[in-house]
C-alpha cells in the first residue's frame, strides 16, 4: 500500500494485459446468437419452417439463460470491437496537482465527463487520481477532456474571483468577494452547466446520424452496458461513497460559472477554448 505512483500505473498496465488475455465469455455468447439467428432467417426465407423453428426455440432459450436482449444483439452488429481499457489521466500531462486526498469537485467533473463519453471512473482512496473505462476510443477521448477541464477551472475560476473583487471595490469601495462560497458556487454551476451542454451536442448528435435515432440510442446504451459489464466482472467491491460538499451559496459565483461554461467550444476532441486558454 505504500508504493508510488510509479508502480501503481504499472500495476494498473499489469492488470489491464492480463484482462485482454481472458476470453469474453458474453461476447462469444453473443457472436452465437447472432450466428443462430442468421440460420433461422435463412431457414425461414428458404420455407424450411421446421428448422427455423428449431431455431428460433434454441435462440430463446439461450436469450433467457443469459439474460440478454435484442438491443444487445443490435449493438453487436452495428459497432466495432473496440475492447474496453482503463486509462489513468496522466496529472502531470495536464499540469493538474497530485494530492494525497479526494477531490470532490474534480470527482463530479470525472462523472459528468465520464457519461458524456460512454464511460465509468474509478478514484484512488487516497488520491485526486482518476481512471476512465471504456472502450479505447471513448476512454481516450474522455481523458483528454478531463484533464484539459481540471486546469482551465482553476484558472476560469480564479480570475472570475479577482474580476468580481475589482468590480466590488469599483462599486462600493470594499472587497465584496469575500462573501462565502463563490468559488464554490462557481465552479458547481459550471460543471452542472458543462453536463447539460454535453447531454444537449449528445442528443443534437443522435437526431443527426443517417442510420435514425433510435438505433443510434441502443448503441449508446449498449455501449454503456458494455462498460458496465467490464466493471461487474472485474471489481467485486462497493462504489466508493461520494463526497460531501457543505459550502456557501453565492449567486454571482454561480451566475459567471455557467456563463463560462456556456462560453466553451464543445467539440468531438474536448474544448477548443480551454485549449486555447492553457496553451
Amino acid at each position: 500500500m505504500n508504493h508510488g505512483l510509479g508502480f501503481q500505473t504499472f500495476e494498473l498496465e499489469m492488470q489491464q494485459a492480463v484482462a485482454n488475455m481472458r476470453i469474453d465469455h458474453r461476447q462469444k455468447v453473443i457472436d452465437r446468437l447472432l450466428k443462430m439467428q442468421a440460420s433461422r432467417d435463412g431457414e425461414a426465407h428458404l420455407g424450411n419452417e421446421a428448422a427455423a423453428e428449431a431455431f428460433a426455440a434454441a435462440f430463446n432459450r439461450m436469450m433467457l439463460q443469459h439474460e440478454l436482449s435484442q438491443s444487445d444483439l443490435d449493438y453487436a452488429k452495428n459497432t466495432d470491437n473496440d475492447p474496453i481499457v482503463q486509462i489513468l489521466v496522466d496529472l502531470s500531462r495536464y499540469r493538474i496537482e497530485e494530492k494525497k486526498s479526494r477531490i470532490a469537485w474534480q470527482e463530479t467533473l470525472a462523472s459528468v465527463v465520464a457519461h458524456a463519453h460512454l464511460c465509468k471512473f474509478l478514484i484512488r482512496p487516497g488520491s485526486n487520481c482518476i481512471t476512465f473505462v471504456g472502450t479505447k476510443a471513448h476512454a481516450t477521448v474522455a481523458e483528454y477532456v478531463y484533464g484539459t477541464l481540471v486546469p482551465a477551472a482553476v484558472v476560469l475560476c480564479n480570475k472570475a474571483y479577482g474580476e468580481y473583487g475589482k468590480e466590488s471595490i469599483a462599486e462600493t469601495g470594499k472587497w465584496q468577494v469575500k462573501t462565502p462560497g463563490f468559488k464554490e458556487s462557481w465552479t458547481t454551476a459550471f460543471i452542472q452547466r458543462l453536463a447539460e451542454r454535453f447531454e444537449e451536442t449528445k442528443q443534437t448528435a443522435v437526431e443527426e446520424v443517417s442510420i435514425g435515432s433510435s438505433l443510434a440510442l441502443v448503441r449508446l446504451g449498449g455501449a454503456l452496458a458494455k462498460v458496465q459489464h467490464y466493471i461487474d466482472d472485474k471489481f467485486k467491491s462497493r462504489g466508493a461513497s461520494p463526497l460531501q460538499r457543505i459550502r456557501g451559496f453565492h449567486t454571482e459565483g454561480q451566475r459567471r460559472g455557467r456563463a463560462a461554461a456556456d462560453a466553451m467550444t464543445i467539440g468531438r476532441r474536448g474544448l477548443e477554448s480551454a485549449q486555447k486558454m492553457l496553451r
